[in-house]
């Protein structure tokens, strides 16, 4: 999913795409929570409810907002801003925030260079270092699909030995209690 020029469907009706030269799909999604709760506690105030956000901070493209890449980190603040929002209700005091950052696992389509495009991976191209470093001061922005190297994907995963796209050994999944 393009974080600047998704697909978007609501219900199931296609979102016309942004015109906003700013835009940027985790912004997006939290302006639509923030709105949903608000409207939500509006109209039924003492009943509790479900909010599940899936943002794509996690998943490749790994592309963040220019102002945060600048700051270096990354897109979480959107999250607080839900959070936030949800704070200011009036029985924000039973409220029970569960936060899971990840998609089931970091994936491997990097693979050992890196990628300025992992349908690059995908099709069986191979990239060097050497030509992704030339585009450095572009990654996480709109112009490159890009995904972090094989090596980062084993780190975010541990303590698993694998990435998810090896089942065994809990490439993906969960120990036993």
């Amino acid at each position: 999913m393009h974080h600047y020029w998704p697909v978007l469907y609501e219900d199931h009706t296609l979102v016309p795409a942004s015109t906003d030269p700013n835009y940027h799909l985790t912004t997006d999604l939290a302006d639509h929570a923030i709105d949903w709760v608000r409207k939500v506690k509006s109209i039924v105030p003492d009943r509790p409810f479900f909010l599940y956000i899936a943002p794509g901070a996690t998943h490749a493209p790994h592309q963040a907002p220019p102002d945060w890449i600048a700051k270096f980190k990354g897109v979480d603040h959107e999250m607080g801003r839900v959070v936030d929002a949800v704070k200011q209700l009036p029985d924000a005091d039973n409220t029970l925030f569960i936060y899971i950052a990840g998609d089931n696992g970091s994936s491997a389509e990097g693979g050992l260079e890196g990628s300025l495009n992992e349908n690059l991976f995908f099709n069986g191209f191979p990239e060097k270092w050497q030509d992704n470093l030339k585009a450095i001061d572009e990654l996480g922005g709109p112009k490159h699909f890009n995904h972090f190297p094989s090596a980062w994907a084993h780190a975010m995963n541990a303590p698993f030995q694998w990435t998810k796209q090896v089942a065994s050994h809990f490439g993906a999944g969960w120990p036993e209690a």
